[in-house]
């Protein structure tokens, strides 16, 4: 019996919620879709729900843009570990890495960004960072054969690095198009000329440029005496709106006429 009356109120449960999500003021078909999915999730036994489903769509943005800064930021610094490995060994002069670090640190940061995908590879070649930590290893005596090693690395993670900063860029055109299907679905445009809606707009607008109350009146009702804005009295009528050319039954006088003429042909 308990188990029949908890089916039965997470079945009414789940009917409420379909008709809020339905008939709920102020929510777009997408975040609409989005409300069913969690639902389908929770169903299925996902029960956590998405840390940003409550937020608005800038917040969750950014949100997910600091999240892929700080994978960026990890990610450059793991590869600053693996450089430092390599300059570590026995072939490099001691001290190498103290000797490079500030150069190091200009490299990672511009991995980071690349990652970010703050900035294109570009962006990243035009710090000119790479060369100077290749110059700064040739100052400290760095063989060679370590350098090779240095700059294959750096070529490869540079690759990764760029692929990474696509994908978050890419994340970020997705939120930014959201955001601008909500606003559009949200704002269908601005009312219509004679609508209350407008003219309360106009209300607003007076208000805050000062006007007192009898003259925020008067415009408001001078506003409300024209049913078109005066823009349409300087567009030309439309064809059934202009003044005739002709005297009525003109056009049907020479039809008939016409016939006249051919059928007369006709017979001789």
């Amino acid at each position: 019996q308990w188990v029949r009356d908890q089916k039965e109120q997470a079945d009414a449960m789940r009917a409420r919620i379909d008709r809020a999500i339905k008939s709920g003021k102020g929510l777009a078909d997408i975040e609409r879709d989005q409300l069913r999915a969690v639902l389908t999730d929770i169903e299925a036994g996902k029960t956590q729900v998405p840390d940003t489903l409550l937020a608005d769509d800038r917040s969750a943005a950014a949100i997910e843009r600091e999240r892929r800064d700080n994978y960026a930021r990890a990610y450059a610094e793991e590869n600053r570990r693996e450089i430092e490995k390599i300059l570590s060994t026995a072939a490099a002069p001691e001290g190498t890495v103290r000797a490079v670090r500030d150069d190091l640190n200009r490299v990672v940061l511009a991995q980071t960004a690349l990652a970010a995908g703050r900035t294109s590879r570009d962006d990243y070649e035009a710090t000119q960072a790479e060369e100077q930590l290749r110059n700064s290893m040739i100052t400290a005596g760095v063989p060679e054969h370590v350098r090779l090693d240095v700059n294959q690395f750096l070529a490869v993670e540079n690759d990764a690095c760029e692929k990474k900063g696509e994908r978050a860029r890419a994340v970020q055109d997705q939120w930014a198009g959201r955001r601008e299907k909500v606003a559009a679905e949200r704002n269908p445009g601005p009312p219509s000329y004679d609508s209350p809606e407008r003219l309360a707009l106009l209300e607003y607008n007076l208000r805050q440029a000062g006007l007192t109350e009898d003259q925020r009146a008067q415009r408001l009702a001078a506003a409300a005496g024209r049913a078109k804005p005066p823009s349409e009295a300087v567009k030309p009528p439309t064809p059934e709106a202009r003044a005739r050319q002709t005297a009525p039954g003109t056009g049907l006088a020479q039809a008939y006429n016409r016939d006249r003429d051919r059928d007369t042909g006709h017979e001789r």
